[in-house]
């Protein structure tokens, strides 16, 4: 269990956000904002999912397909919804979730319904904060997500609840950075602390897979995570420590989760 909340941690930061702000979700993304076309996944086992990314002429996500297995994930907007659709590699449809907009733009709910148990999440939704890529929905055939953001777009809390039970993470930021959060719930608690490469921008963040709609993303990428958690009254600790590889544009292309024994990785490919 101790290492499954180490590979939260790791999701948690290196599957967030650079730095900008959307007024509306049919905003086009500005055009230093590197575009990308596909994670590769690795683990300690060997090689994970391959995502593929597709993009709308506004530069907005519209499908995400897990090259494995041919499954898809479809993305449909209007002014006040996001609907998520997945589909089977067949092409038949699985289920439909529901983001709700504020008049902004920014999601301020998020409703999973499904008849199936642990359906693996494709690529970076349907939520940033979850564990994107890494791991399958909670054991509930349906949930719900709500967020909060400050005045200027960065999401401040995210609270979901299931089986009875409510979920809550409040994040803090330092120079455009999500410096530290905190988690809870009735049984579990987190304190996580980040420390950045301020030289360093993020360039494989939400908005950089077209995901616009859940507030600015960090500005920077992270460099040590310090995590202190607690789970069934045992008070864990651990330390991720994250490296990189570059591109001549500055992109990054791999980067490098390492937490005691355990390591993963992801490569990067971009549009343009």
């Amino acid at each position: 269990m101790k290492k499954l909340y180490t590979i939260i941690i790791i999701a948690l930061f290196l599957c967030s956000t650079i730095a900008g702000c959307k007024k509306s979700t049919n905003a086009a993304p500005p055009d230093s904002i590197p575009q990308i076309l596909s994670e590769t996944y690795y683990y300690s086992g060997g090689q994970g999912e391959v995502v593929l990314y597709q993009y709308d002429g506004n530069g907005r996500n519209i499908k995400q397909t897990d090259s494995n297995s041919g499954a898809f994930d479809t993305l449909v907007y209007s002014n006040s919804t996001v609907l998520r659709k997945s589909y089977s590699s067949a092409g038949t449809l699985q289920q439909t979730d529901t983001y709700i907009l504020n008049s902004k733009g920014l999601a301020i709910s998020y409703t999973y319904g499904s008849t199936k148990q642990n359906k693996a999440c494709i690529g970076r939704i349907p939520y940033i904060y979850h564990m994107p890529g890494l791991m399958s929905f909670p054991q509930e055939t349906s949930y719900t997500d709500t967020y909060e953001y400050d005045a200027n777009g960065y999401m401040v809390k995210q609270t979901w609840y299931s089986s009875g039970d409510t979920t809550i993470m409040s994040f803090q930021y330092t120079n455009g950075n999500r410096s530290s959060y905190t988690y809870s719930s009735s049984s579990n608690s987190e304190t996580v602390k980040v420390a950045y490469l301020l030289n360093k921008q993020n360039t494989i963040g939400q908005y950089n897979s077209g995901i616009f709609f859940l507030g600015k993303q960090d500005r920077n990428l992270p460099g040590t995570i310090s995590v202190q958690y607690y789970y069934q009254g045992t008070c864990y600790y651990d330390t991720v420590q994250c490296s990189y590889q570059y591109d001549n544009k500055n992109r990054v292309i791999k980067q490098f989760n390492l937490s005691g024994s355990y390591s993963d990785s992801t490569s990067y490919t971009y549009k343009n």
